[in-house]
């Protein structure tokens, strides 16, 4: 990592799941200072905020992160990680994409999209990819 860097990283999954996702970016922060988490949704930032301007706060911060990480291993019927997903893959900028889940038959087809950068089974390979780069 460089001393003098943040990598930024934004982390999709049900709105519901911010206390998990919490959890989650205070493990990948302490994993090395250079990485800031870039995803105010999971402190409850967008609970007044109308949806036309969270989803344009939520859009820019993926934008401008580092990495992105699909949490696709908490369960959930809310389409908006996945619908973050299909945004990543159409900016032109060589973003990391990181999906973490079990493949399934199920998944789309996006999922196994050149772009993306790697997959994991569960969220410990990621931090331990994380932690030795």
């Amino acid at each position: 990592m460089s001393k003098n860097r943040k990598f930024l990283f934004y982390l999709a999954a049900s709105y519901n799941q911010q206390e998990v996702m919490r959890g989650r970016a205070a493990q990948i922060e302490s994993l090395s200072p250079d990485y800031k988490r870039h995803c105010n949704w999971i402190s409850g930032a967008h609970d007044h905020t109308p949806k036309d301007e969270a989803a344009i706060i939520d859009t820019n911060q993926i934008r401008d992160s580092d990495f992105f990480i699909l949490c696709n291993d908490v369960g959930s019927l809310s389409p908006g990680k996945h619908v973050e997903l299909g945004y990543v893959l159409g900016l032109p900028q060589s973003l990391q994409i990181y999906i973490v889940g079990k493949r399934v038959d199920t998944e789309s087809v996006f999922y196994s999209h050149p772009r993306v950068t790697r997959r994991f089974d569960t969220w410990e390979e990621l931090i331990e990819y994380l932690h030795e780069d």
